[in-house]
């Protein structure tokens, strides 16, 4: 039995004959206008932010809650609460975005946030809870017994 050979099985297409009459050159400052893009036009890509944007997929709205208080220098601003994962017995600490401005932001409350602020997460702010709604945001100013 003859096996056939890996060469003899492969089609090879002929290469075209050189044209007898080739177009003439463009004459400087003109380019030749054919019905194919140009090669910056099939090249051209949309901006990475465009092409981002679309695949992304869309992130939920945060739930925010801003603190407009000095604490003194060496403190912090604590948070404890329910909802979001926060807890009533141990406290999430706020990011100090100013001299007098607290931050606390998650993307991951799926419904209200009841909480309140203390201070080095021992002093508990005066007053009741406060409630924010999932995506919302909440600005405080909160007061502490002088210690």
């Amino acid at each position: 039995m003859k096996t056939p050979s890996p060469k003899k099985d492969r089609l090879s297409k002929p290469s075209p004959a050189p044209s007898e009459n080739p177009p003439p050159p463009a004459s400087p400052g003109h380019e030749a206008s054919t019905n194919a893009p140009s090669a910056k036009t099939r090249l051209r890509r949309k901006p990475a932010t465009e092409t981002a944007a679309r695949i992304t997929p869309e992130q939920p709205p945060s739930t925010t809650v801003e603190a407009n208080v000095d604490v003194g220098f060496g403190n912090a601003l604590f948070i404890r609460g329910q909802g979001d994962g926060l807890s009533w017995e141990k406290g999430e600490a706020l990011t100090c975005r100013g001299e007098c401005l607290w931050v606390w932001q998650s993307a991951k409350a799926r419904g209200p946030v009841i909480f309140k602020l203390l201070l080095n997460d021992l002093t508990w702010a005066q007053g009741d809870d406060v409630r924010v709604e999932a995506g919302q945001s909440v600005r405080l100013a909160p007061v502490f017994e002088p210690v």
